[in-house]
């Protein structure tokens, strides 16, 4: 009897201890369970939250007046200074000089230099009635930077161009320049307006005025038609003959040929007018070509303009 008396004490007893505690366990359970799902969330908002990566061209402070950069991997722009804005070429013109010749011609016809050539402003070893071909003229004028050439293959094409169309010749060069700025508006470069197959500036008159955005795009439709024309600029030199045999060693004009890493091609230009021009494709990698135009720059700093692009461009593809 008294067993049981004991028993039910310590059941009475349990049951006491056990109202007065019970809350507390209970709240402390549940704020713990708080503090769990609290922590887990923070948790969850830092794993998907990442560092915002810098715009690697936010800082780049250039002396050119417009500049372009194009990824044409990806179809993309990079960076956008007055890039809309028509400039004054210079030899940059040549470029498309090169690939009106191109579509229009042989590889291996024949171009003859002349002495109306010859007379064309700049400075050459290139001869009287020497003779080449269309393709090896065009590696030496474009590395070169040459007039000279560029008035030649001008003057040959027009005129073969005449020749087809039952023209009157009276100015070859003429009718070649009127084939650049066709093939200009073919392309849906509205922009380029050409007067000179050399780009050379005539008094006041531009030899030739292009936007940044189309000089690049006019780089990539050399680099996937006519990837040829451009594996000479990347040399930072080099030695090309006539059929003469007469040996031309020329230095390339872009300095930047011998140093710069993964460079495809390039063109310059430089007059008093346009003040310095670069354009270059360089390969960012394993076929991520970009083209990089830097125009109305000085003639020094073109280099470096482009230098401060690349070095942005590198880390924009990385991020």
């Amino acid at each position: 009897m008294n067993m049981l008396r004991n028993d039910i004490k310590l059941i009475i007893i349990f049951m006491i201890v056990g109202f007065l505690i019970g809350p507390k366990i209970f709240a402390d359970q549940k704020n713990a369970g708080e503090d769990v799902h609290k922590n887990t969330s923070q948790q969850t908002a830092l794993s998907t939250t990442t560092p915002s990566h810098p715009d690697p061209f936010a800082h780049v402070s250039l002396t050119a007046k417009s500049a372009f950069v194009w990824d044409i991997a990806n179809q993309r722009v990079l960076y956008a200074k007055n890039a809309e804005t028509p400039e004054t070429l210079a030899s940059i013109t040549k470029m498309m000089t090169a690939v009106v010749a191109l579509e229009t011609a042989s590889p291996d016809d024949e171009i003859t230099i002349r002495k109306e050539d010859l007379e064309v402003e700049g400075s050459t070893d290139l001869r009287r009635d020497e003779r080449w071909s269309l393709k090896d003229l065009l590696e030496l004028t474009l590395v070169e930077s040459s007039n000279h050439g560029a008035s030649a293959i001008a003057a040959s094409v027009g005129a073969a161009i005449d020749k087809k169309s039952d023209h009157v010749v009276q100015d070859e060069r003429s009718t070649f320049v009127s084939a650049m700025n066709a093939k200009a508006k073919q392309l849906g470069f509205n922009s380029f307006v050409f007067t000179s197959p050399s780009g050379l500036d005539n008094g006041e008159t531009s030899g030739g005025l292009g936007s940044a955005r189309d000089v690049a795009h006019l780089f990539e439709y050399v680099l996937r038609h006519h990837s040829n024309l451009l594996q000479y600029t990347a040399l930072p030199d080099i030695t090309v003959s006539s059929r003469q045999h007469i040996v031309h060693h020329v230095v390339n004009t872009n300095e930047l040929a011998a140093a710069m890493p993964g460079i495809v091609g390039g063109k310059t230009g430089f007059t008093d007018m346009a003040g310095g021009n670069l354009a270059v494709i360089v390969d960012m990698g394993i076929q991520q070509p970009v083209v990089i135009v830097a125009l109305g720059s000085t003639r020094e700093q073109r280099f470096t303009d482009v230098e401060t692009l690349l070095a942005a461009t590198k880390s924009a593809m990385i991020n």
